[in-house]
């Protein structure tokens, strides 16, 4: 399913993504992250070479996050999932990050492989904020992620916003007035390329928002909104 994405994102064909998928993958050990480097989403080539490259399936998590949410709350949020990470396996978590892992002089070619860039993760860790549902490729790499056939209890949701009921609660209100027509993208051409990705797989935006609201129900956020 991933592949089947990526060559609908590109134009190419699912051996040609494969293999440049493959060659292009890329992951970080998250103690190697910093914060303010991921504050704001000016593109920075030189964090690329603080990755390495690694083979697809070797990577712990992919990390899904708007860049239009609180850089401060979103800090906090991955900071917790790291702490439950190490807790639990004993050893820092290696993962996939936009701002590190693409490969800013090839934008191009590793966003049309970002969809196998997914597959190549054990888990999806998704920074749940006010505008997460409002952002296109968001709801795109979820939706990857599933359609993968792999276990919803694989997606991990970290809340970024302030650790009381009614900033959840907030949260919730996002999902209930979820639509994907209500969606953007930084990039016009991206939104109507993801579009067209999303009519071929769903056949209408209805049944869309029907997946992506029974996957969020299957995530703790089902249990709290």
């Amino acid at each position: 399913a991933a592949t089947g994405v990526a060559a609908l994102l590109g134009g190419h064909s699912m051996p040609e993504v494969l293999g440049q998928a493959r060659a292009r993958f890329r992951c970080i050990d998250l103690s190697q992250v910093d914060k303010a480097d991921i504050a704001d989403n000016k593109p920075n080539p030189a964090l690329f070479l603080k990755t390495s490259a690694t083979a697809l399936g070797a990577c712990d998590a992919f990390i899904s996050h708007s860049w239009h949410d609180d850089p401060e709350l979103k800090w906090n949020a991955l900071q917790a999932w790291r702490a439950k990470f190490i807790a639990q396996h004993g050893r820092e978590p290696t993962v996939w990050i936009d701002k590190y892992c693409l490969d800013q002089t090839n934008i191009e070619t590793d966003l049309r492989c970002l969809p196998i860039f997914m597959s190549g993760c054990t888990r999806l860790v998704v920074l749940f904020g006010p505008t997460y549902l409002s952002r296109l490729w968001c709801l795109v790499e979820l939706l990857t992620f599933v359609q993968m056939d792999i276990d919803i209890g694989l997606i991990d949701l970290e809340y970024v916003c302030p650790y009381n009921s009614e900033d959840r609660a907030a949260l919730g209100g996002t999902v209930d007035t979820f639509c994907v027509s209500k969606c953007e993208c930084f990039n016009a051409g991206d939104k109507q390329t993801l579009l067209n990705v999303i009519y071929a797989g769903f056949g209408d935006m209805s049944n869309f928002n029907r997946e992506v609201l029974r996957i969020l129900s299957g995530t703790c956020l089902g249990t709290t909104v």
